[in-house]
């Protein structure tokens, strides 16, 4: 069981090793986002922007514009606050890694104010954005590896809990398409969005259940292009 938050982490500070045009950005949630690991190792490409998301949106957009390669992070929640300046970015040819932690409502002991619900909808709002969700730390892990590699407005949709790793370390992942994990003899099938905000296992354990009355044909976890 592994957080997709703390992949995120993970991912991050190896990228920073194999890229030093690669910077990271939080607003004082790096402790929660993981970012924090970066930050420990490059201090020097490591920005704390505190509670202005309006500013660190423009900052990485700056940044980017001097070719670098802006990661920035904080709870998926506190994205509705800087995203005037998400949604004026779309007109600059951005090329920014956006991670929103916390996202859904399993966020445990940190409450309600703190649920990243509108985010997805903001984020399949802006022009030529792509949204990631991954299901567990390898897709996120591979996920932001994609980020990095391809320009453009990313959102990565990272949870809090720790959830079941459901992929091994050869698993490929791309931009669109899906992937097929429950399968059974019907015509119907359970995509991602049906279930959102449940784990992988969670949804599984849906399919199973509502299997014999409405005949579930499949379950895919799919990488969408908002």
């Amino acid at each position: 069981m592994i957080a997709t938050r703390l992949a995120y982490g993970d991912a991050l500070l190896a990228l920073g090793a194999a890229n030093n045009r690669i910077v990271a950005m939080d607003a004082e949630m790096s402790n929660s986002t993981y970012s924090e690991k970066f930050a420990k190792q490059f201090p020097e490409r490591y920005f704390e922007m505190f509670i202005a998301e309006q500013n660190m949106i423009t900052a990485a957009l700056g940044l980017s514009k001097q070719g670098y390669i802006p990661f920035i992070s904080t709870f998926a929640a506190f994205l509705s606050r800087g995203f005037d300046q998400i949604r004026m970015a779309q007109y600059s040819a951005p090329n920014l890694k956006i991670c929103g932690s916390h996202s859904g409502v399993s966020i445990g002991p940190d409450g309600p104010s703190q649920m990243g619900l509108e985010d997805i909808a903001m984020f399949r709002s802006v022009l030529k954005s792509t949204i990631f969700y991954p299901s567990d730390a390898v897709s996120a892990f591979k996920l932001t590896e994609i980020m990095a590699k391809n320009s453009g407005l990313f959102y990565l949709r990272t949870n809090r809990k720790e959830t079941p790793v459901i992929y091994d370390e050869k698993e490929e992942f791309s931009i669109g398409g899906s992937k097929t994990h429950f399968v059974r003899n019907g015509l119907k099938t359970v995509p991602n969005g049906e279930t959102k905000g449940f784990d992988y296992r969670s949804r599984c354990n849906i399919a199973r259940s509502i299997e014999s009355s409405k005949g579930i044909g499949q379950i895919r976890h799919r990488n969408g292009r908002g």
